[in-house]
């Protein structure tokens, strides 16, 4: 970890306006955030973030973070899968809006996933519905956030939640059915 520290120390280090913190977290954490971009992007080759790849996402995410706001890794996590989150939903309006398409349709997560249909406009769709889900259910909301917009796998969920991996299988699974319901 050297003279910086763990994440939390220059997450402490940046609040205290040290300039070259806010660098030196990237570079650290630089490698893990592009696995979680390149994991997204992977999963759905047809949504505009392709163009510019993972590490445009990994950049143009990062920016809009404001990292003296978090107080430790877990924060900084969530506050990127929501800033990738925020990223993909601008890339997707604008494409969706070039393009024209129809009426937007609710989509269940599953659904999401599996198909290559309309990719643009499933993805707007659970964004839509994700406001929804966390004023009912929020930390099954910070499961989807963190799995679709961030790229997370289960058991990196668990970790950055404190949570084990079957809570946050049983919290995918209920997401998947509620917001299957709503959809219907």
């Amino acid at each position: 970890m050297g003279e910086w520290g763990s994440i939390t120390h220059l997450l402490a280090r940046i609040r205290d306006d040290e300039s070259a913190a806010r660098d030196i977290l990237f570079e650290r954490i630089y490698e893990e955030l592009k696995a979680m971009a390149t994991r997204r992007v992977a999963q759905e080759r047809r949504l505009p973030i392709h163009e510019g790849g993972a590490t445009d996402l990994v950049h143009d995410a990062f920016a809009k973070l404001s990292a003296d706001d978090h107080e430790n890794r877990r924060h900084l996590f969530f506050a990127y899968a929501r800033a990738m989150q925020q990223e993909l939903i601008t890339k997707a309006r604008r494409e969706f809006a070039a393009k024209r398409r129809g009426d937007r349709k609710h989509v269940s997560i599953g659904e999401f996933q599996a198909s290559t249909e309309a990719p643009l406009i499933k993805l707007l769709s659970v964004n839509e519905m994700m406001t929804k889900l966390e004023s009912e259910f929020p930390r099954v909301a910070q499961v989807v956030r963190l799995k679709i917009f961030g790229g997370l796998r289960n058991a990196e969920i668990a970790e950055v939640m404190g949570l084990d991996e079957r809570t946050v299988r049983r919290d995918w699974k209920l997401a998947r059915d509620t917001l299957r319901d709503w959809a219907t």
